[in-house]
């Protein structure tokens, strides 16, 4: 049976927007000074989402455009879920180029199943401490251990904590695939709670599967896609390698309008 051909356009799509991002990290050092590459950066419209809620100024270094990327990642997420993350995002991108080096080098860890579900967790206590001191101290109070901060200063690196932490998220990306994404991210653990009501959603249609278990066995953050009806896990960015995997055409696919229901145990929603 043949194979879906999902993968090759995302890689496409991962490296446009990557050499995008670069172009604006090194632009200021080879073409226009003014140009500033946080501006590109909608982790910084969430940092400052109560001041635009409640209709405050902008906090430092906090550009217009940061908040135009954090709504068009809203819409883009109630409408087709987790898509930013696997398909745009440039540090999942990097983090993900360095896991398929450390599976080519036998580097890769199989996170255990309870300390999965518990470091899930994380991202969310992050979320949280991030909004109430940006809040409370109107600063950017995550700013000097941000990776994307790092990533956006690549083209005049600093011994800082945020160039620390960049650094440890790319090693430990060789031995478990996006471990920033998975655990420690407040912007995929905001999208991830939006993507519950997106439009679309990843199903599993169990008339369809034959049970072979290669979604399982692809998948880069340990989803267990066979036993899901519908793919709710914290951990799932919609990088879409199950399908891909998929021999059997229809087995895993999108549904509109998917509403999981409460009694159904096939169901995978946050870990639980």
């Amino acid at each position: 049976m043949k194979k879906q051909n999902i993968l090759s356009p995302r890689m496409i799509v991962q490296t446009i927007f990557l050499v995008i991002v670069a172009l604006f990290v090194f632009s200021p050092y080879l073409f226009d000074k003014s140009s500033k590459a946080e501006s590109l950066c909608p982790l910084g419209g969430l940092e400052s989402l109560p001041q635009v809620i409640m209709g405050t100024n902008l906090l430092n270094h906090i550009n217009p455009s940061n908040v135009v990327l954090l709504v068009a990642i809203i819409i883009s997420t109630l409408l087709v879920g987790r898509q930013f993350c696997s398909w745009i995002c440039p540090l999942g991108t990097l983090q993900e180029w360095m896991s398929n080096l450390g599976k080519k080098l036998k580097l890769t860890i199989a996170v255990p199943e309870k300390v999965e579900k518990i470091l899930a967790k994380l991202k969310y206590v992050i979320l949280f401490l991030i909004l109430f001191g940006t809040y409370t101290t109107a600063t950017l109070v995550f700013r000097e251990l941000d990776p994307f901060y790092a990533l956006f200063h690549l083209a005049n690196p600093t011994l800082s904590g945020a160039f620390i932490v960049f650094a440890l998220v790319l090693v430990l990306s060789l031995f478990i695939p996006r471990v920033w994404c998975r655990f420690l991210c407040p912007l995929g653990a905001f999208v991830n709670i939006l993507s519950i009501a997106s439009l679309v959603k990843p199903y599993r249609n169990e008339n369809k599967c034959i049970g072979c278990g290669l979604c399982d066995r692809k998948c880069p953050v340990q989803v267990q896609v066979s036993k899901s009806t519908v793919l709710l896990n914290d951990s799932c960015n919609h990088c879409l390698d199950c399908m891909d995997a998929c021999p059997k055409k229809g087995a895993l696919d999108f549904k509109l309008g998917y509403v999981p229901s409460k009694k159904s145990e096939k169901e995978v929603n946050h870990n639980a």
